[in-house]
């Protein structure tokens, strides 16, 4: 088996073409925010704390505004209300200020938060047809 660090994947050697591929793949290193589509409506957040690269995503919206999906920035509605950060967290004091960061925009946006581990925070999401816009 190969480890590709810069995937954080595991691939079988027998799998070369595959390894290549990613290998030549087009890729971006990202540091710090980056604004997918260079027009501020999808935006991937640095959000360090629960692991050094970890990132959130902000999305604008038309008729929605902003939406934030945390990622594994809270794990549940609850530990987001009253910013508990899990002891499995590679930094403290980073995951605190991502905590800060993403307060600082819903609360400057009114937008809405969506934590993807909390079932209330899914079941409150339009269901397949039907989308946020």
């Amino acid at each position: 088996m190969l480890y590709l660090p810069d995937y954080g994947v595991i691939l079988h050697q027998a799998n070369s073409a595959a390894i290549s591929a990613l290998q030549q793949d087009h890729k971006i290193l990202l540091k710090g925010d980056y604004d997918v589509f260079g027009d501020g409506k999808v935006e991937i957040l640095s959000t360090p704390g629960h692991t050094p690269g970890h990132a959130s995503l902000e999305i604008h919206l038309p008729h929605t505004g902003v939406v934030i999906l945390s990622g594994d920035l809270y794990h549940t509605r609850k530990a987001y209300e009253l910013k508990l950060i899990p002891s499995f967290n590679t930094d403290r004091a980073q995951t605190q200020a991502s905590m800060e960061k993403i307060d600082a925009i819903l609360k400057s946006t009114n937008g809405r938060l969506v934590i993807e581990h909390d079932t209330g925070d899914i079941a409150a999401l339009p269901q397949l047809p039907n989308y946020l816009n």
